[in-house]
């Protein structure tokens, strides 16, 4: 089965981009994967604010390198079966609606693979031309991918043909063995982009604000692209520069020595799909303190596998660390609660799930065609 990838490329950061190097990494048997990416680090400016001269340096990278892209379609699209297309929000859109529009005089079924956490925000802020481009991308497709239930309730309602399948699959996770946590007090782990969005000013300031005694036995590792500067001056101002490591994105073994040594994922975000980073962390025997957005719920039960707090309520995130700082036993407990939680995520058991939705696409492909 040849099966043609397009999406951003594996060597962005992000939570898609981690996804999608894990399905080429470990693809289901029998699939062969051919990888066009519409977007590369190359040409990547979300980062850089507009002022600066690499911005527009990017956006004509950008602009070339997909215009390459869509080119490509037309001659990839000929050697495969089926297409498997990543979308989420805003630009990702934009592109999708240009490789759909390519993809639709090819006789290969399509499957759209939805990562947008706030894709039911953006989605009704459009105004009606917009969203009649947003219903045509989903209505060329055999099927979707949703990472959520209530992904899935939204798509369903509000995009997919009711002859089409919504297909609930969660994010995978590379299963590690046992790594019991060593080190002396508590230590916070947050990864993902830096700011309000998911909340890592509110993670300092709640820290800020524990009381001296309990405050002393915690630490805290941030890594991620975005405000990294922004959380620095943040930290001196208030007061915890020397217990917190603000760090630029990691990964490889670095990465994995946070996972295994920290012993709570923080993640108190607005708006979330299914955080990869969160079900590593879960993976690796963390406990979680994160906003009951998104997909997060049905991966996390309040006081079960950690706590789920409002992403805008400092004082709650803030007792919620001190609840886990006070007692090492409910950390282990409800660490040991979230790795057994997320065990049916394992790359294994989602190779074999994206299998079976490509299989059930290529019997169905008249239907669609």
């Amino acid at each position: 089965m040849r099966v043609l990838m397009i999406g951003p490329g594996t060597d962005l950061q992000g939570g898609v981009s981690s996804v999608i190097r894990l399905i080429l990494q470990y693809p289901p048997e029998g699939v062969h994967y051919m990888m066009l990416p519409t977007l590369t680090r190359a040409g990547a400016a979300a980062h850089l604010p507009r002022w600066h001269p690499r911005y527009y340096i990017k956006v004509v990278r950008n602009m070339l390198h997909f215009l390459y892209a869509i080119r490509s379609i037309r001659t990839m699209a000929s050697n495969a079966d089926l297409a498997h297309v990543h979308i989420s929000s805003y630009g990702s859109t934009v592109r999708k609606y240009a490789v759909v529009r390519t993809l639709s005089g090819r006789a290969i079924p399509l499957i759209l693979h939805n990562h947008g956490g706030m894709y039911r925000m953006f989605y009704n802020r459009l105004p009606n031309l917009m969203k009649a481009r947003v219903q045509y991308i989903f209505q060329q497709a055999a099927g979707v991918i949703v990472l959520s239930e209530p992904m899935r309730e939204f798509h369903r309602r509000e995009l997919v043909p009711a002859d089409r399948p919504v297909w609930l699959l969660p994010n995978p996770v590379v299963w590690p063995q046992e790594c019991p946590k060593e080190l002396e007090g508590v230590h916070l782990l947050f990864l993902g982009r830096l700011g309000s969005h998911k909340g890592s000013d509110r993670v300092l300031q709640a820290l800020a604000q524990l009381p001296e005694d309990v405050r002393t036995r915690v630490r805290l590792r941030m890594a991620g692209d975005g405000a990294v500067e922004s959380m620095r001056v943040m930290a001196r101002r208030l007061g915890i520069e020397s217990q917190v490591d603000i760090r630029s994105w990691i990964e490889g073994a670095e990465k994995e020595r946070w996972l295994r040594e920290c012993d709570v994922f923080i993640l108190p975000s607005r708006a979330e799909g299914l955080p990869m980073a969160m079900l590593e962390a879960m993976a690796y025997g963390q406990a979680v303190i994160a906003s009951p957005v998104g997909g997060i719920p049905e991966w996390v039960d309040d006081g079960q596998e950690g706590f789920l707090v409002p992403p805008d309520d400092i004082a709650a995130i803030s007792a919620a660390i001190q609840r886990l700082a006070e007692s090492p036993a409910l950390r282990r407990q409800m660490g040991q609660r979230a790795r057994q939680r997320v065990k049916p995520l394992s790359v294994e058991n989602y190779r074999q799930q994206l299998y079976h939705i490509y299989e059930q696409v290529l019997l169905g492909t008249s239907r669609y065609n």
